[in-house]
């Protein structure tokens, strides 16, 4: 399962839309799945999917029946991973209960996550689906340092996330990885530098364009 928030015009929504592509081109079974409906702007990279065959899920629109929930006991998050969650409100509402549902009939191997809050729901309902292994991918920046993305609930579901070994934290920054990891409570510096945080580059992305093409691009650009 690759998992964003939607699809509008946007580096990192592009580079999800390159990476199910490419998973699915290596003979992979993949989904890709929306938080949020994908009408006016949110549909952009809708064609890129089109064109590689992805399935793919909206998560708003999906209907599901109440016998096909599965429960999720309490709004808390103490039985997802060991830690001390007393009191952390489920701030996902109805679309943590509808994710959990689809990772289990979809079982996938391994969800791929990008974004903050889409990192914690994928995290979060994979965990309470027993997804083996979740792959959350941060922001080139630790989210603290934007006021838009200011809240009081990022930072302790990044620090419980973090604990389970099946969550694999990663990004394109190392400095960036280095403060959003710190900051969520990863146990230790050589973990976070290592199994957690791990830098990738955009390995998924086609190859290099010639000079000609980039002249092109810039032509048509200004």
């Amino acid at each position: 399962v690759v998992l964003t928030h939607a699809l509008p015009p946007g580096g990192a929504e592009r580079q999800w839309c390159y990476l199910a592509g490419e998973l699915k081109r290596m003979g992979h079974n993949v989904d890709f799945v929306t938080q949020y409906p994908l009408e006016g702007d949110n549909k952009h990279y809708l064609p890129l999917l089109a064109r590689d065959g992805v399935r793919l899920t909206e998560l708003a629109q999906r209907e599901v029946g109440e016998q096909e929930m599965l429960a999720v006991a309490h709004s808390t998050l103490e039985r997802i991973i060991a830690g001390d969650a007393a009191g952390m409100e489920n701030p996902f509402g109805q679309q943590l209960r509808d994710l959990v549902e689809l990772f289990a009939r979809l079982k996938p191997r391994v969800v791929f996550a990008q974004l903050d809050s889409c990192n914690l729901i994928a995290a979060t309902a994979g965990l309470l689906a027993s997804v083996p292994q979740i792959v959350v991918s941060f922001r080139n920046y630790n989210p603290s340092r934007l006021s838009y993305l200011a809240n009081d609930w990022f930072q302790p579901l990044y620090a419980l996330i973090s604990q389970s070994p099946s969550v694999l934290l990663t990004g394109n920054s190392r400095a960036a990885n280095t403060t959003t990891s710190t900051r969520a409570g990863c146990p230790t510096a050589t973990r976070c530098s290592s199994r957690h945080a791990r830098a990738s580059r955009s390995s998924a992305m086609p190859s290099s364009p010639t000079r000609r093409a980039t002249a092109t691009c810039r032509t048509a650009m200004c």
